[in-house]
């Protein structure tokens, strides 16, 4: 067993020391604050477009650095027309008229 005695060969102007680089956690505030809003679009949801205006106003809040990223205010923007997405049913409400009972009673009396 001669292999446990040999020398290491790594040459040691060659190692580069390790250099954590942490995640930052206002790009994971971020992702959630752009993505929320379309969520509320597409599924018309009041819940989600509410929570998506609160968050977004609170990532503007916390926001450290404006340079990175979408800027605040186009993030408020798509929160603010979620919302009026979910609530645009009230305003362009469906002018459906529903049967009277006259119709539905002559034409069961009918057969």
């Amino acid at each position: 067993m001669s292999g446990s005695n040999t020398a290491d060969k790594r040459r040691e102007d060659l190692i580069i020391p390790y250099a954590h680089i942490p995640d930052s956690v206002e790009e994971n505030k971020n992702i959630v604050a752009q993505s929320m809003p379309m969520m509320a679009i597409f599924l018309k949801s009041k819940t989600l477009a509410w929570a998506s205006v609160l968050i977004t106003v609170t990532a503007w809040l916390n926001e450290a650095d404006s340079s990175e990223g979408t800027p605040a205010s186009m993030n408020i923007l798509t929160s603010v027309v979620s919302l009026l997405v979910a609530y645009m049913d009230f305003v362009f409400s469906p002018n459906v008229v529903p049967p009277t009972n006259a119709t539905t009673t002559s034409s069961s009396s009918s057969s």
